[in-house]
């Protein structure tokens, strides 16, 4: 009888063999499918008293996506913003074209260029190490919160005078302890499937 984490690590060496073989239709299929996570991910949030930006599971989502279905984990993201733009309320508060307005839209374009990002550095390293993933995963991470802390500059400095510091206080800092957990299971997840 085979040991249970050696079948374990035969499925996810198959997984990532399957998910390289799929056809455009099906990998368009998972960009639908990442589009979706990321929405239920928006309403798994903790809200902060002091802060418009709730804590939620979407970089978890974002991280993966690109790290599993590479560019079109970039294409679930631009799905994502588009149909929440469009009206579906999978955003963290809410939809519609007024969310462009909101304090936190900048982190959604943020997903867009962290997942593009993660799908140029991780597919075309394949034998990138452990801490190499942490090192990519950490740029997309901040990639996540210089546009969505610019984005809520911008906006606090419409609404009142504020300064960087305050969109930092705001927008990256209450979230950092979160990202780190989320950053290390996206990784443990890439290492797994470039075993």
């Amino acid at each position: 009888m085979m040991p249970e984490n050696i079948k374990r690590t035969e499925y996810i060496v198959n997984l990532r063999g399957r998910i390289e073989n799929l056809t455009s239709l099906e990998k368009l299929l998972l960009s639908v499918m990442f589009a979706g996570l990321t929405g239920i991910a928006a309403h798994v949030k903790i809200y902060l008293p002091f802060t418009p930006v709730p804590i939620t599971l979407q970089t978890l989502v974002v991280m993966l996506s690109g790290i599993i279905i590479g560019y079109y984990g970039a294409l679930s993201q631009v799905i994502y913003a588009l149909l929440g733009i469009l009206g579906v309320p999978w955003f963290a508060y809410g939809g519609g074209t007024s969310y462009i307005v909101s304090p936190t839209f900048g982190y959604i374009l943020g997903f867009i260029a962290a997942s593009t990002f993660l799908a140029e550095t991780i597919s075309r390293r394949p034998n990138i190490s452990f801490v190499g993933i942490i090192s990519v995963l950490v740029l997309a991470n901040a990639i996540i919160y210089f546009c969505g802390a610019t984005w809520l500059y911008a906006y606090l400095n419409v609404i009142s005078k504020a300064t960087i510091w305050d969109a930092m206080l705001l927008g990256v800092i209450p979230f950092v302890p979160g990202d780190v957990i989320k950053i290390l299971i996206a990784a443990s997840v890439a290492r797994l499937l470039r075993k």
